[in-house]
């Protein structure tokens, strides 16, 4: 799955994330409070990246977003990474296997 940040100016930052995912990694990821861990455990989802920093060369390995590299990038790349997280495991859920069927009948209506 494939983010692009759509902020003016950083359209050419986006990251692919894994569509595989476990219900453990969910829960890691819910326990991680601090930046360190949330970037580690982003790292392990994320299958390709281009992060651009303010003053060298952009990240194009997952396994370079570190905490120092991350802090060398515009502030909005960092919120974009995070919103990123939230994102992904939002879609992971709207991928179920048992998708709801919608019903052609209102509620409470009864069949002629």
């Amino acid at each position: 799955m494939r983010y692009t940040c759509e902020t003016e100016g950083l359209t050419a930052n986006w990251v692919d994330v894994s569509d595989v995912w476990t219900r453990g990694e969910i829960l890691e990821y819910g326990a991680a409070q601090e930046p360190e861990l949330e970037l580690e455990w982003l790292q392990r989802k994320l299958t390709a990246c281009h992060i651009e920093t303010v003053g060298g060369d952009p990240i194009t390995d997952p396994a370079g977003l570190t905490l120092e590299a991350v802090n060398d990038c515009d502030l909005r790349l960092f919120w974009f990474l995070g919103a990123v997280i939230n994102k992904a495991v939002n879609d992971m859920r709207m991928l179920n296997p048992l998708p709801k069927r919608l019903s052609s009948e209102k509620p409470g209506a009864t069949a002629k």
